[in-house]
């Protein structure tokens, strides 16, 4: 096999389809591409692409054989996993070494079958939510006395620290990866006054996005910010713990959870009125769409 697949719910508890257990996923598809393109007809055997961003809802499926002294408890273990998941995902791991990918899915159907001989034969398939991302998130952190230089490489899945951009912010430049634009999540802790989180290329200088939200935060409070397109948000969290919606109070003009391009490095900027008195934390998942 040139993968090894794994079942995940949210807690990072996992179940092997790998035959480490006793079960096995064989015939599994779900790994290419489909596209839902439209292309127009101009005329000679011609013709050019008019949507390119619709992609088709895909499925990951396969069937189970499940092999051991009871493979009917077998079963019903596997299906109470998936059944009482709060949020379930397909992990691919990579035998190449290229690392391992997920994918937020949700049952489509599993099917019972008869015991055969020495195992139990069940089809499965599971609907896609979300593209295929990294399982590691690329981590970088944006504080007021740098240890290093304010840029990092995709093969950075650590922390480090970055330098003030100016009197009012930090800012770090990040490079494009995967297949389709990333998101991004930054949380601040800290004081800061009308905070800002930006978004600008660094050849075009093009505004890809910019968040600015009218609101004060004290010593102790926190910030935290996602671009996701089926979870975005901006809350302030306060020392307290009380949790404040932001998204009425953000500025809708510049597209404030626009996702990061796959085109060219964008510098990303989190400043306020004044510089920030805190520190940031931020990471960055890179989306594919085949693995």
């Amino acid at each position: 096999m040139r993968r090894k697949i794994y079942i995940q719910n949210e807690s990072g508890g996992r179940i092997a389809l790998n035959g480490e257990t006793g079960i096995t996923i064989v015939d599994s598809t779900g790994f290419g591409v489909d596209t839902a393109e439209e292309f127009a007809d101009i005329g000679f055997g011609f013709f050019s692409p008019v949507s390119t961003d619709s992609h088709p809802q895909q499925s990951i499926a396969g069937t189970l054989f499940f092999k051991g002294a009871d493979t009917f408890a077998m079963y019903e273990t596997f299906a109470d996993f998936l059944m009482k998941a709060g949020r379930l995902y397909v992990v691919a791991e990579l035998v190449s070494g290229a690392g391992a990918y997920m994918r937020e899915v949700r049952v489509n159907f599993i099917t019972k079958g008869e015991r055969e001989r020495n195992h139990l034969q069940v089809p499965v398939s599971f609907l896609s939510l979300t593209p295929w991302f990294r399982n590691t998130k690329l981590n970088i952190r944006l504080d007021r006395a740098p240890a290093s230089a304010a840029r990092f490489g995709t093969e950075f899945f650590g922390s480090a620290a970055f330098t003030a951009a100016f009197d009012s912010g930090f800012t770090v430049e990040i490079p494009p990866d995967g297949q389709l634009p990333a998101v991004l999540q930054l949380t601040f802790t800290g004081a800061v006054t009308n905070p800002r989180i930006e978004l600008r290329g660094v050849g075009t200088g093009t505004l890809y996005c910019l968040c600015a939200v009218s609101v004060k935060l004290n010593a102790g409070d926190r910030l935290e910010y996602s671009a996701s397109p089926v979870d975005a948000f901006i809350r302030k969290v306060s020392s307290g713990g009380a949790v404040t919606d932001l998204m009425d109070r953000v500025d809708p003009s510049a597209d404030p959870f626009a996702l990061i391009p796959i085109t060219e490095p964008v510098r990303l900027t989190f400043s306020g009125d004044a510089e920030p008195d805190g520190s940031a934390e931020a990471s960055v998942r890179y989306y594919y769409r085949s693995i």
